[in-house]
């Protein structure tokens, strides 16, 4: 699924329609899964969810207000610790060049 998402993010024609309304549940929905967890399959998926959020945020589907308010408040979204424990990952390798490229992508928002 987050596969899929981060295609219809890339798409031009697609990508657009999450830009809408639903922008905090999408956050919630790729921020959820990148928590980590031990084992094989929750690499797999945090790798996923934060190639996901990059690919959200890098075709500006994401306001900086939105985000802003994410990582001030929380939110709920345990945003910044989350891409912290995705840049320390042990395990997988991809998931910290991936997850050091979602923090650009964050700071340039």
């Amino acid at each position: 699924m987050l596969r899929m998402l981060d295609e219809l993010f890339d798409d031009s024609n697609r990508g657009p329609a999450f830009a809408g309304a639903a922008r905090e549940t999408v956050l919630y929905l790729l921020v959820a899964p990148a928590v980590w967890r031990a084992g094989k399959t929750a690499a797999a998926v945090r790798y996923n969810a934060v190639m996901a959020f990059s690919t959200f945020l890098e075709r500006r589907l994401c306001p900086p207000e939105t985000l802003l308010g994410c990582l001030s408040d929380g939110g709920g979204l345990q945003l910044l610790p989350t891409v912290m424990t995705c840049m320390d990952e042990d395990y997988y390798a991809d998931t910290r060049r991936a997850g050091t490229y979602l923090m650009e992508m964050i700071l340039q928002v």
